[in-house]
């Protein structure tokens, strides 16, 4: 019998997925999970065969826990439910081996697809993933999009340097700061400090690769 665990933000979308598999007859039992530190105690205590994973539950601060996981478990399947306004931690995730990626919108038989298609030893992508890929393959330097005040910026930001802090150590009016962060946040696809610190390792690392 496949044993299935769940890191799943939103218990209907678990209740979900459980009720998708049963109703196709598939023989499984499901372990669910709120946090990446359960979860890698519950893979110490018991082996399973695959693992679900929810984006609300995975950013750039959880790349490292999943590299680790990849690791110590490399015979462990693992799908990350991603959304349209994540692709871009979906693509990181991907680049650690992650063998499918589905969409929260998915429709019941897609998901039967792609589970069936990663427990016979193969990979999916969401189509529209897929899509944001070819995107990301043609302009994937972020840290090169932004200008050399941009970048000076950000630094002081991932330092947990406060705007008004930042003006007065670049003797810059808080107001320009501010319009500096809000461009810094939209080249780099980001709406927080904690996502801008992990997208800029990220670039920096895929760089020196």
């Amino acid at each position: 019998m496949t044993k299935i665990l769940m890191l799943i933000n939103n218990d209907l979308l678990s209740l979900g997925i459980i009720s998708c598999l049963q109703n196709k007859g598939i023989e499984a039992t499901f372990y669910q999970e709120n946090t990446w530190e359960s979860i890698q105690d519950t893979l110490q205590q018991t082996s399973f065969d695959l693992l679900i994973i929810d984006g609300h539950k995975s950013d750039y601060t959880h790349i490292n826990v999943f590299d680790k996981i990849r690791r110590k478990y490399p015979s462990l399947k693992t799908i990350l439910l991603g959304d349209e306004a994540h692709k871009q931690v979906t693509v990181a995730y991907l680049k650690k081996g992650i063998e499918g990626v589905c969409m929260k919108s998915i429709g019941q038989q897609n998901f039967l697809l792609a589970y069936a298609t990663i427990m016979n030893g193969k990979k999916y992508l969401d189509e529209s993933i897929t899509e944001y890929l070819l995107a990301d393959l043609r302009d994937n330097n972020h840290v090169g999009k932004l200008s050399t005040r941009e970048s000076q910026v950000a630094n002081l930001l991932i330092q947990g340097m406060r705007t008004a802090s930042i003006a007065d150590r670049l003797n810059l009016a808080v107001s320009t700061v501010s319009t500096i962060k809000f461009n810094i946040y939209r080249k780099m696809e980001v709406q927080n400090i904690v996502d801008l610190a992990g997208k800029l390792e990220y670039s920096r690392r895929a760089q020196a690769i």
